[in-house]
């Protein structure tokens, strides 16, 4: 069962279909939605999916909305990480549960993808990063060595974070943008070098 219908889902529903699982609906509103629908109510969908043991995954690509989903799966529902057939994952890499690394990204040696967190189309991930719960990390941006992401932070299509360095949690890195200092949590940073902008997500 996947949790949204939207752009984010059809991708994950694709990277699910080539990893072999069947979909058995999606859950969303009909309107904002690109799949079709099965349920246009979450409530109704985890219902359904409990009745019948059937996995969840939540495919939304907003944080919040995401890990407020997440937060609502059943005890042993939640669907394993979510790992697309042309994704580079490390071994020593641990991956967290109703996560998804898609197609062509790359999370390296002894990172730590937390729980409901994306790594998207062509993003890398490398050795020793930290990827909080619920982060979203945005197709082709990079995370280099031993970078740490807080939970529900925004790394931004493009946007490469240089090595150690932290992005507090619910922050937002602009698509594009390099970063060459820590950036504070529920802060917006833009721009090479970024620099903030204002604003808080908190």
């Amino acid at each position: 069962m996947v949790l949204g219908a939207g752009g984010h889902a059809l991708s994950v529903a694709d990277a699910l279909v080539r990893a072999g699982f069947r979909i058995a609906g999606h859950a969303g509103d009909p309107a904002a939605s690109v799949l079709p629908v099965a349920f246009e109510d979450d409530g109704a969908a985890i219902a359904h999916a409990e009745l019948h043991r059937i996995r969840i995954l939540v495919g939304i690509g907003d944080n919040r909305a995401r890990m407020a989903l997440f937060s609502r799966i059943p005890a042993g529902l939640a669907l394993p990480p979510l790992l697309a057939a042309t994704a580079s994952v490390s071994a020593s890499a641990a991956i967290g549960a109703v996560s998804v690394v898609l197609e062509h990204a790359h999370v390296g040696p002894r990172a730590a993808i937390g729980a409901g967190a994306i790594v998207n189309t062509s993003a890398v991930v490398e050795h020793e990063c930290e990827v909080g719960a619920g982060a979203h990390i945005a197709p082709g941006a990079r995370l280099l060595g031993g970078v740490a992401v807080g939970a529900e932070a925004l790394i931004g299509s493009g946007a490469t974070i240089l090595p150690g360095l932290a992005v507090g949690a619910g922050a937002t890195v602009g698509a594009g943008a390099t970063v060459v200092a820590d950036v504070p949590p529920g802060s917006t940073v833009v721009g090479t070098p970024a620099r903030p902008i204002g604003g808080d997500r908190g």
